[in-house]
């Protein structure tokens, strides 16, 4: 149940990025654009990967279990590091953005 609610909290984070690139995608500058695509890309496959990892879970046995654990964690890890990661690059790049704006304008 953990692993699920875990899952469901990053895709609403991968929505939640989506929305804001969606809402912002006229202030950003396509290479802005392009890396906060990327980053959702990312997360995407880090979450899918979490979820397979929890799959195996389900079928372990008490063998495979420790490492199983591991496996999971560090996968768990990386998905996590990746939402922040993304958001900070989408934040600065919104930033960027919008001072090259002020910089044209002055």
């Amino acid at each position: 149940a953990d692993a699920n609610a875990e899952i469901d909290r990053i895709n609403k984070e991968i929505d939640k990025m989506k929305a804001d690139l969606k809402s912002k995608s006229n202030e950003l500058s396509a290479e802005a654009k392009a890396q906060y695509e990327k980053s959702i890309a990312a997360l995407e496959k880090e979450r899918d990967e979490f979820k397979v990892q929890t799959d195996k879970i389900k079928n372990s046995t008490e063998e495979n279990w420790e490492q199983l654990k591991k496996d999971v964690n560090r996968t768990y890890n990386k998905a996590a590091e990746g939402v922040e990661k993304g958001w900070k690059n989408f934040k600065e790049g919104v930033e960027k953005a919008a001072q090259d704006v002020k910089d044209a304008l002055k």
